[in-house]
Protein backbone atom coordinates (compact mmCIF):
# COMPACT_ATOMS: atom_id res chain seq x y z
CA UNK A 1 0.00 0.00 0.00
CA UNK A 2 1.21 3.54 -1.00
CA UNK A 3 2.49 5.46 2.03
CA UNK A 4 0.69 9.23 2.42
CA UNK A 5 0.70 11.82 4.63
CA UNK A 6 -1.70 13.75 3.54
CA UNK A 7 -4.54 12.33 1.05
CA UNK A 8 -6.38 14.19 -1.82
CA UNK A 9 -9.95 13.52 -3.20
CA UNK A 10 -10.35 11.22 -5.89
CA UNK A 11 -9.78 12.27 -8.50
CA UNK A 12 -12.21 11.92 -11.68
CA UNK A 13 -10.74 10.64 -15.23
CA UNK A 14 -9.25 13.63 -17.55
CA UNK A 15 -11.76 16.28 -18.94
CA UNK A 16 -11.27 14.96 -22.30
CA UNK A 17 -13.36 12.08 -21.59
CA UNK A 18 -16.26 13.92 -21.11
CA UNK A 19 -16.18 15.56 -24.41
CA UNK A 20 -16.03 12.10 -26.05
CA UNK A 21 -19.08 10.93 -24.39
CA UNK A 22 -17.19 8.37 -22.00
CA UNK A 23 -18.26 8.03 -18.55
CA UNK A 24 -17.14 9.36 -15.56
CA UNK A 25 -18.47 8.22 -11.88
CA UNK A 26 -15.72 9.50 -9.29
CA UNK A 27 -14.85 7.08 -6.80
CA UNK A 28 -15.29 7.71 -3.15
CA UNK A 29 -14.20 10.76 -1.75
CA UNK A 30 -11.90 11.69 0.79
CA UNK A 31 -11.23 14.34 3.42
CA UNK A 32 -8.34 16.30 3.14
CA UNK A 33 -5.80 15.35 6.27
CA UNK A 34 -7.22 11.91 7.43
CA UNK A 35 -5.41 9.12 6.47
CA UNK A 36 -7.94 6.77 7.81
CA UNK A 37 -10.33 7.64 4.68
CA UNK A 38 -8.04 5.91 2.02
CA UNK A 39 -8.53 2.92 4.32
CA UNK A 40 -11.28 -0.13 3.16
CA UNK A 41 -13.60 -1.48 5.19
CA UNK A 42 -13.41 -5.29 6.06
CA UNK A 43 -16.95 -5.28 3.59
CA UNK A 44 -15.37 -3.17 1.00
CA UNK A 45 -12.18 -5.26 0.79
CA UNK A 46 -14.24 -8.43 0.25
CA UNK A 47 -16.73 -6.75 -2.66
CA UNK A 48 -12.98 -5.89 -4.44
CA UNK A 49 -11.93 -9.28 -4.37
CA UNK A 50 -14.73 -10.61 -5.61
CA UNK A 51 -15.07 -8.12 -8.18
CA UNK A 52 -11.01 -8.23 -9.11
CA UNK A 53 -11.45 -11.96 -9.52
CA UNK A 54 -14.51 -11.84 -11.98
CA UNK A 55 -12.14 -9.50 -14.22
CA UNK A 56 -9.19 -11.81 -13.47
CA UNK A 57 -11.02 -14.96 -14.61
CA UNK A 58 -13.30 -12.88 -17.20
CA UNK A 59 -16.04 -15.28 -16.65
CA UNK A 60 -18.83 -13.72 -18.92
CA UNK A 61 -17.06 -11.58 -20.45
CA UNK A 62 -17.28 -7.77 -21.32
CA UNK A 63 -20.33 -7.87 -19.26
CA UNK A 64 -19.24 -9.30 -16.16
CA UNK A 65 -15.75 -7.01 -16.77
CA UNK A 66 -17.73 -4.05 -16.80
CA UNK A 67 -20.04 -3.97 -14.36
CA UNK A 68 -17.15 -5.10 -12.12
CA UNK A 69 -14.83 -2.09 -13.20
CA UNK A 70 -18.23 0.32 -12.93
CA UNK A 71 -18.65 -1.27 -8.97
CA UNK A 72 -15.19 -0.55 -7.96
CA UNK A 73 -14.82 3.24 -9.41
CA UNK A 74 -18.15 3.70 -7.91
CA UNK A 75 -17.44 3.00 -4.50
CA UNK A 76 -13.58 4.18 -5.08
CA UNK A 77 -12.34 0.62 -4.50
CA UNK A 78 -9.23 1.49 -5.54
CA UNK A 79 -7.90 4.19 -3.30
CA UNK A 80 -6.39 2.20 -0.23
CA UNK A 81 -3.13 1.70 -2.91
CA UNK A 82 -4.46 4.22 -6.05
CA UNK A 83 -4.69 7.71 -6.07
CA UNK A 84 -7.28 7.49 -9.56
CA UNK A 85 -9.26 5.00 -11.24
CA UNK A 86 -7.04 5.67 -13.82
CA UNK A 87 -4.08 4.60 -11.89
CA UNK A 88 -5.59 1.61 -10.58
CA UNK A 89 -6.93 -0.12 -14.58
CA UNK A 90 -3.01 1.20 -15.65
CA UNK A 91 -1.30 -0.23 -12.79
CA UNK A 92 -3.77 -3.45 -11.67
CA UNK A 93 -4.60 -4.26 -15.33
CA UNK A 94 -2.56 -2.78 -17.69
CA UNK A 95 -5.80 -1.32 -18.80
CA UNK A 96 -6.26 2.42 -20.49
CA UNK A 97 -9.05 4.06 -18.86
CA UNK A 98 -10.46 4.70 -22.07
CA UNK A 99 -10.67 1.13 -22.26
CA UNK A 100 -12.29 0.80 -19.31
CA UNK A 101 -14.47 3.23 -19.54
CA UNK A 102 -15.59 1.55 -22.88
CA UNK A 103 -16.37 -1.56 -21.14
CA UNK A 104 -18.27 -0.38 -18.52
CA UNK A 105 -20.42 1.76 -20.98
CA UNK A 106 -20.37 -1.52 -23.02
CA UNK A 107 -21.71 -3.55 -19.90
CA UNK A 108 -24.30 -0.81 -19.24
CA UNK A 109 -25.72 -0.49 -22.68
CA UNK A 110 -26.21 -4.35 -22.73
CA UNK A 111 -28.13 -4.24 -18.74
CA UNK A 112 -30.06 -1.38 -20.38
CA UNK A 113 -31.38 -4.05 -23.51
CA UNK A 114 -31.59 -6.73 -21.29
CA UNK A 115 -33.43 -5.69 -18.48
CA UNK A 116 -35.62 -2.34 -19.87
CA UNK A 117 -39.29 -1.10 -19.98
CA UNK A 118 -39.64 -3.75 -22.51
CA UNK A 119 -36.34 -6.09 -22.27
CA UNK A 120 -35.14 -7.88 -25.52
CA UNK A 121 -34.64 -11.98 -25.90
CA UNK A 122 -32.18 -13.15 -24.14
CA UNK A 123 -31.53 -15.14 -28.09
CA UNK A 124 -30.90 -11.72 -29.68
CA UNK A 125 -29.19 -9.92 -26.94
CA UNK A 126 -25.70 -9.06 -28.57
CA UNK A 127 -22.35 -11.76 -28.20
CA UNK A 128 -19.55 -9.69 -27.37
CA UNK A 129 -18.30 -6.68 -27.27
CA UNK A 130 -17.54 -5.40 -30.54
CA UNK A 131 -21.37 -5.58 -31.19
CA UNK A 132 -22.24 -3.16 -29.19
CA UNK A 133 -19.43 -0.74 -29.24
CA UNK A 134 -20.67 1.49 -32.45
CA UNK A 135 -23.85 2.47 -29.99
CA UNK A 136 -21.94 3.89 -27.77
CA UNK A 137 -21.46 6.71 -30.36
CA UNK A 138 -25.15 7.33 -29.74
CA UNK A 139 -27.15 8.32 -26.32
CA UNK A 140 -28.61 6.09 -24.28
CA UNK A 141 -31.74 6.44 -24.69
CA UNK A 142 -31.31 5.57 -28.32
CA UNK A 143 -29.20 2.37 -27.63
CA UNK A 144 -32.16 0.20 -27.90
CA UNK A 145 -33.95 1.24 -30.46
CA UNK A 146 -30.66 1.35 -32.49
CA UNK A 147 -30.42 -2.45 -31.57
CA UNK A 148 -33.82 -3.33 -32.91
CA UNK A 149 -33.32 -1.62 -35.80
CA UNK A 150 -30.02 -4.09 -36.35
CA UNK A 151 -32.09 -6.98 -35.66
CA UNK A 152 -34.72 -6.43 -37.99
CA UNK A 153 -32.26 -6.05 -40.96
CA UNK A 154 -30.19 -8.92 -40.06
CA UNK A 155 -33.11 -10.99 -39.94
CA UNK A 156 -32.02 -13.98 -37.72
CA UNK A 157 -28.67 -13.79 -39.24
CA UNK A 158 -24.95 -13.72 -37.79
CA UNK A 159 -24.88 -9.86 -36.88
CA UNK A 160 -21.42 -8.34 -37.38
CA UNK A 161 -19.44 -5.47 -36.37
CA UNK A 162 -20.03 -3.22 -39.49
CA UNK A 163 -24.17 -3.89 -39.57
CA UNK A 164 -24.15 -2.40 -36.18
CA UNK A 165 -22.27 0.57 -37.19
CA UNK A 166 -24.48 1.03 -40.44
CA UNK A 167 -27.25 1.53 -38.48
CA UNK A 168 -25.93 3.86 -35.82
CA UNK A 169 -24.63 5.98 -38.89
CA UNK A 170 -28.35 6.09 -40.58
CA UNK A 171 -29.46 6.80 -36.67
CA UNK A 172 -26.44 9.62 -36.95
CA UNK A 173 -26.99 11.02 -40.61
CA UNK A 174 -23.22 9.86 -41.82
CA UNK A 175 -25.12 7.25 -44.34
CA UNK A 176 -25.64 9.29 -47.47
CA UNK A 177 -21.84 10.81 -46.93
CA UNK A 178 -20.51 7.16 -46.91
CA UNK A 179 -22.46 5.72 -49.59
CA UNK A 180 -21.62 9.03 -52.06
CA UNK A 181 -18.04 8.26 -51.40
CA UNK A 182 -18.55 3.93 -52.13
CA UNK A 183 -20.88 4.71 -55.81
CA UNK A 184 -17.79 7.50 -56.79
CA UNK A 185 -15.30 4.61 -56.07
CA UNK A 186 -17.22 2.42 -57.68
CA UNK A 187 -17.63 4.34 -60.47
CA UNK A 188 -14.19 5.64 -60.49
CA UNK A 189 -12.91 1.64 -61.46
CA UNK A 190 -15.39 1.30 -63.87
CA UNK A 191 -14.61 4.17 -65.59
CA UNK A 192 -10.93 2.70 -65.73
CA UNK A 193 -11.49 -0.54 -66.65
CA UNK A 194 -13.13 0.63 -69.94
CA UNK A 195 -10.87 3.04 -70.72
CA UNK A 196 -7.84 0.08 -70.24
CA UNK A 197 -10.04 -1.74 -72.68
CA UNK A 198 -10.46 0.62 -75.03
CA UNK A 199 -6.42 1.32 -74.82
CA UNK A 200 -5.88 -2.76 -75.68
CA UNK A 201 -8.30 -2.29 -79.15
CA UNK A 202 -6.64 0.72 -80.37
CA UNK A 203 -3.19 -1.19 -79.63
CA UNK A 204 -4.30 -4.06 -81.16
CA UNK A 205 -5.63 -2.55 -84.37
CA UNK A 206 -2.62 -0.76 -84.87
CA UNK A 207 -0.09 -3.70 -84.55
CA UNK A 208 -1.51 -5.41 -87.31
CA UNK A 209 -0.92 -2.26 -89.50
CA UNK A 210 1.06 1.16 -89.11
CA UNK A 211 -1.69 2.55 -91.45
CA UNK A 212 -4.99 1.26 -90.78
CA UNK A 213 -7.76 1.72 -93.68
CA UNK A 214 -11.35 3.31 -92.72
CA UNK A 215 -12.57 0.48 -92.69
CA UNK A 216 -10.41 -0.63 -89.72
CA UNK A 217 -10.67 2.21 -88.39
CA UNK A 218 -14.74 2.45 -88.07
CA UNK A 219 -14.42 -1.08 -87.00
CA UNK A 220 -12.31 0.29 -83.70
CA UNK A 221 -14.89 3.13 -83.34
CA UNK A 222 -17.98 0.84 -82.97
CA UNK A 223 -16.21 -0.77 -80.74
CA UNK A 224 -15.32 1.80 -78.44
CA UNK A 225 -18.99 3.12 -78.58
CA UNK A 226 -20.06 -0.61 -77.54
CA UNK A 227 -17.41 -0.46 -74.34
CA UNK A 228 -19.11 2.85 -73.40
CA UNK A 229 -22.39 2.30 -73.82
CA UNK A 230 -21.99 -1.12 -71.62
CA UNK A 231 -22.07 -3.40 -74.26
CA UNK A 232 -19.20 -6.17 -74.44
Amino acid sequence: MKNSTKCKKVEKAPAENAAAGIEQKPGAEMKDGDPKDSQLTDGEKSTLEVHENAIKLGIGGFIIVGKSLKAINAGGLYREEFKTFEDYCRERWGMSYQHAYRLIRAATCYILLETGSSPIGEEDLPKNESQVRPLLDLEEDKWKKAWQQVLTATKGKAITAEEVQETVDRLLGKTGNKKTAKGATAKKGTEQKTLEKIAKVVTDALKETSKPSVADLKNVLKQIQKMIGGKK
